[in-house]
């Protein structure tokens, strides 16, 4: 198969004005598995007098809202009108995702709290020690329960009234199906959504890639690999373009809609329902970056210029311009506002 590589220095600054100025009037739903993630930096700093054991010393920590979470505040840092569907618990964490999502200017009416269920969270906290070294350690708050019926029941409802408003509808799937969001029942639902191609739905999928079709596909390489079954790669192997070409062919076939397959520093491999397959190539990054995120800032760039009339490639072109400006946020899984999109932009129109 061959791929046509495009840049993102390709699009004129006009077209980019025109699709990114268009955001404001999308209306979109995004459901799935909200969580909290947690971020914090410090060094060793004595022994606990109770325990004997080292005490740990934070010198800054940080929450902002994760998984589906995270892709809800970057479409609305893009200038989309959000409305968030989940389950979250009764409980702090819960809360604090909740604050956040209404400072984002997200709408949180389809969100259901269950006194029954604990809101995910996730620690990363690097901390240094005396010797110069550092290690980074790693807390989980995972949700052993599944989603009650009358939950089930209102996210049911949250997808068919965006169907029924003609909204645009995003789907992240972050959990395993027994105790995640996106139950078997909930995940027909956004499939057979997705086979009414007058709306544009979206899924993305760590493990069920295939249960969300014929909804559009924005998946990894690795996902895609191993989805489709043309490949099995571990998940830091590097995947040949060929190889991943023939598993986003194998999505095309599966949903009938073009697909999108984000490539790391590769950029994102668009396949048309024609079977024209194009790398739209990102650009170099500079100084430190953070990857955490990316996808999720990719996914939001493409969904939301796909709303507005964009063609696949526009769209991967936008996608690669968000996933760039919010590597560059260091500590934090970040999102991009239409402002940095042109920084950016007007960054790839001066590349060589």
């Amino acid at each position: 198969m061959d791929i046509q590589i495009m840049r993102c220095g390709e699009m004129s600054a006009a077209r980019l004005d025109a699709i990114v100025g268009g955001f404001g009037r999308v209306d979109i739903t995004v459901i799935g598995d909200y969580c909290l993630d947690r971020y914090g930096e410090g060094e060793v700093k004595g022994v606990s007098r109770e325990t004997g054991d080292p005490i740990g010393k934070l010198w800054w920590h940080s929450f902002a809202p994760g998984g589906c979470g995270n892709v809800a505040c970057n479409v609305a840092s893009l200038g989309a009108r959000v409305r968030a569907a989940s389950v979250l618990g009764s409980d702090d964490f819960g809360a604090v995702i909740l604050h956040h999502l209404v400072e984002a200017g997200i709408a949180v009416d389809g969100v259901v709290q269950d006194p029954n269920r604990i809101t995910g969270s996730y620690e990363k906290l690097q901390i240094a020690d005396a010797e110069g070294g550092a290690r980074e350690v790693r807390v989980d708050v995972d949700n052993k329960q599944p989603v009650s019926q009358e939950a089930e029941r209102r996210l049911l409802d949250e997808i068919g009234n965006a169907v029924e408003w003609r909204q645009a509808i995003v789907a992240a799937d972050y959990n395993e199906v027994a105790v995640g969001v996106l139950t078997e029942a909930v995940t027909r639902a956004i499939a057979q959504a997705g086979a009414n191609k007058d709306l544009l739905v979206a899924a993305i999928s760590r493990t069920r890639v295939i249960d969300f079709a014929p909804a559009m596909l924005v998946v990894n390489e690795y996902e895609a690999c191993h989805a489709t079954g043309v490949a099995a790669p571990g998940i830091f192997d590097d995947v040949p373009d060929a190889v991943t070409a023939r598993a986003a062919q194998a999505l095309v076939e599966r949903t009938g809609r073009p697909s999108f397959v984000t490539m790391g520093s590769r950029g994102v491999l668009v396949t048309r329902t024609d079977g024209t397959a194009t790398r739209v190539a990102t650009m170099e990054p500079h100084g430190p970056i953070d990857i955490t995120g990316a996808g999720d800032s990719a996914l939001a760039g493409i969904v939301l210029s796909l709303a507005v009339g964009a063609s696949p490639e526009e769209a991967a072109i936008i996608g690669n311009l968000a996933a760039y400006v919010t590597i560059h946020k260091v500590r934090a899984a970040g999102t991009a506002t239409p402002a940095e999109l042109r920084e950016a932009h007007a960054m790839a129109l001066d590349a060589p």
